[in-house]
């Protein structure tokens, strides 16, 4: 799923990778990487600025994949409460 942001502090939009899962038979095929590159692609092609994503701290097979794609871990934190405690 594909979500989009407008900057208004850079004036540019974003693109955030949201809900990404591959079933397991399917992991370390490059399915990832295929969905990725298509999403970099339509990016380009649309004049975005930056593709960013959710990744849990304890998912670092994940982000090694993140990162061997070229993304990198940002700046920001997340700040959340929950509300059903």
């Amino acid at each position: 799923m594909l979500t989009r942001e407008w900057s208004d502090w850079n004036n540019e939009w974003y693109w955030w990778i949201q809900s990404v899962y591959v079933i397991p038979e399917y992991r370390r095929k490059g399915v990832y990487k295929a969905m990725y590159m298509k999403v970099k692609d339509a990016a380009k092609g649309s004049n975005v600025s930056q593709i960013r994503l959710y990744a849990d701290r304890s998912n670092l097979s994940a982000q090694k994949v993140y990162k061997s794609l070229g993304m990198h871990e940002s700046h920001y934190l997340m700040f959340e409460e929950n509300l059903k405690d």
